[in-house]
């Protein structure tokens, strides 16, 4: 064997390869160590770069979807704030329409109190007219007998020596006494009818 190659290191043709000194084999493996490592480092963050493009990715369309969600949540957040705007100024205008209403029907009660108490009013000036009407027919039928008895009193004081004295005096007496009966209910009915005015 060979120890020593020649000049540059290189053997001639046809030679067999000699096993180099132990000390060249203990520098190499330094260099396959290093590049072992760097080729597991590449290998490495290969992977880890395909992780972390593959995570973005994937927290990107989380982040896409979600903003599609809180937009589309947002839209039917606005619609529902909208619509529940109508449905306040719809409230509002319902208890407008309703005070309105409750004013209208404490309007028509008072209204219906009021032509409750006039009719009940009429009813009692009716009731009064009633009492002063038969009062005044009373009147009228006592005046008329005072005005016959004054007439046959007329009639008896023209021949009244032809009359027993005691009976005229006691019919005189008898028409005085319907006379101011008669003239105390007219007074009385008087004074009623000018109380009304």
């Amino acid at each position: 064997m060979i120890e020593n190659p020649g000049p540059g290191g290189l053997l001639p043709l046809g030679m067999e390869t000699v096993p180099l000194p132990q000390n060249r084999r203990q520098r190499r493996w330094p260099y396959v160590l290093t590049i072992v490592v760097l080729s597991v480092a590449v290998l490495g963050f290969g992977a880890a770069y395909a992780y972390s493009t593959n995570s973005a990715e994937q927290w990107r369309a989380t982040a896409d979807k979600t903003t599609r969600s809180l937009t589309s949540m947002t839209a039917e957040r606005d619609a529902l704030s909208a619509k529940n705007a109508d449905l306040n100024k719809q409230l509002n205008d319902s208890n407008s329409k309703l005070n309105d209403t409750k004013n209208q029907l404490s309007d028509t009660n008072a209204r219906i109190r009021s032509l409750a108490n006039e009719k009940a009013q009429i009813g009692d000036n009716a009731a009064f007219l009633t009492e002063v009407v038969a009062a005044s027919q009373n009147v009228s039928s006592k005046m008329s007998t005072c005005i016959a008895d004054l007439k046959k009193l007329q009639s008896y004081l023209v021949n009244f020596t032809a009359y027993e004295q005691a009976s005229l005096i006691s019919f005189v007496q008898g028409v005085n006494s319907e006379c101011n009966a008669a003239q105390a209910d007219s007074d009385s009915l008087t004074r009623t009818i000018q109380s009304l005015r």
